[in-house]
């Protein structure tokens, strides 16, 4: 699934592939289960792919958006490491970088970059909590840009 995901040339094949995958994510996806869907072996290909994703069509980026959200959710209660630790401030640029899409204020990527920041932040455990720390001031210059470009598109629309 992860390779039709980031090769196979059909929008369709990838926006039904995402939303699989958002589906395995929600259900399946849980630490304490018998048979794990996410293990360290794979959980590296695994962010790869989503990420990637990412900055695909505005309809598979907001999906692995969603994708990246259940998979961090399967984290939530666990009192264990989460693998996606490893990856978290490869998964916070990204979210932030997908803020800067030219198409991000018309399919509203924007706004669910910073929702799904904040349900990975959320979902993982305290020993992100330093990383976090690092990136307040960057996650805060960044809302006050998101803001400042939303009120200027909200004037022109006036206009």
């Amino acid at each position: 699934m992860l390779t039709a995901l980031s090769k196979d040339p059909n929008n369709h094949v990838k926006d039904t592939t995402t939303w699989t995958l958002g589906r395995i994510f929600e259900f399946l996806h849980r630490p304490t289960m018998e048979t794990q869907i996410v293990t360290p072996s794979n959980c590296q290909h695994i962010i790869t792919v989503l990420l990637q994703s990412m900055k695909d069509a505005p309809n598979l980026a907001e999906k692995a958006y969603g994708d990246l959200y259940f998979l961090a959710q399967g984290y939530e209660d666990c009192h264990q490491s989460s693998p996606l630790t490893t990856y978290f401030q490869e998964i916070v640029w990204s979210l932030l970088t997908v803020t800067h899409r030219e198409d991000s204020l018309e399919c509203r990527l924007r706004t669910t970059s910073y929702e799904r920041l904040n349900e990975v932040v959320r979902c993982l455990n305290d020993e992100i909590s330093p990383m976090v720390l690092q990136f307040v001031p960057v996650i805060m210059l960044e809302l006050h840009k998101t803001l400042g470009e939303q009120k200027l598109s909200f004037n022109e629309r006036q206009k």
